[in-house]
Parts: structure tokens; sequence; C-alpha cells
């Protein structure tokens, strides 16, 4: 029922700070879906322009890569993907696969961005949002990177490892 969704809405930490009125256009241009353990919501390599929000259940985030399929990790309720699709064409970069029965909220670009013109401040506040988590998957990517490229041991802990036993 609309009451059920819009108390969703509510309380989905993307749409929490919006007025109810904002609520209820979010409510008018969202598609809601809702798949089954195994199937995929996104495939690596489309195109679209969909933000997804996970609304209930949990899915496995993976991409291909040399004939393998290399498990990324998991989303669950609250988490959004697919923002990249929200601002520019872009390929898919990973697989987004249901492990547990999910709902989905998706939100198209040009409909979300008819809606930032309509009510701006809610538009700038769920903006935001996004920005921030962004940032988060973007600083978690850069301390994976880090400590890929660090080595594990350098010259000098190796020479006193070494002068440890042999000296």
């Amino acid at each position: 029922s609309e009451h059920f969704i819009m108390w969703i809405l509510s309380n989905v930490l993307i749409f929490k700070k919006i007025t109810p009125e904002a609520k209820e256009e979010i409510l008018k241009i969202a598609n809601f879906f809702e798949y089954k353990k195994s199937e995929k919501i996104i495939e690596e390599g489309d195109i679209t322009q969909y933000i997804f929000v996970l609304l209930k259940g949990k899915v496995s985030v993976e991409v291909n890569q040399n004939d393998e399929t290399i498990f990324v990790g998991n989303l669950e309720e609250n988490d959004i993907f697919g923002e990249a699709g929200l601002f520019k064409d872009v390929k898919r970069n990973a697989n987004i696969i249901v492990e547990e029965n999910v709902w989905v909220l998706r939100l198209d670009r040009l409909e979300f961005f008819n809606f930032v013109k309509k009510y701006p401040f809610a538009g700038i506040k769920i903006l935001l949002y996004l920005i921030h988590c962004l940032l988060d998957k973007l600083t978690g990517l850069n301390r994976e990177l880090a400590f890929e490229r660090k080595p594990f041991v350098n010259e000098e802990e190796i020479d006193e490892f070494i002068n440890q036993y042999l000296s």
C-alpha cells in the first residue's frame, strides 16, 4: 500500500531527511521491483540510466575478470548501487546478484533531475547523500589500493631479520 511505501521511504537513509511532499513525489517517479535469489539486477557492461536503493534483502557484487567471477562484497538494506548511471552513460562495472530476495527502488536519471528542479532543497539533500556515499566508496578503494601497493616488508626489515640470525 502507499502508506507502507511512505513509511519505508521515511526510514531509508537517502530519503529520510526530505519533506513528506518530496517523498510523495519520489513515490510517483520511482519504480519498485522485487527480485528472487540468484536473479541479476545489473549486468556488468550494460549501460543504463538508473540508480537503485536496496529497500530489503541482500545482494552480492561480482566482477568478471579473465573468465573468472570475483566476489567484491555484499550490499544490504539502505545501500545504493548504480550511482554512475544517474550521472553519465557508462558501462556497469559489476554484476549485482540477489543473495536473499530483495525489494529495490529504482530511479531514472531524467525523472530524478526533473524532481531536483521541482524540489531543489530535497534534491540537494539526496545529491549530498550520494556524494557522501561515493566518497566513502572512493576512500575504501584508495585504502585497498594503498594496501595492494604497499610492500609487506621493506629492505630495512629484511636486513634486521637476516642480521638477527646471521650476526
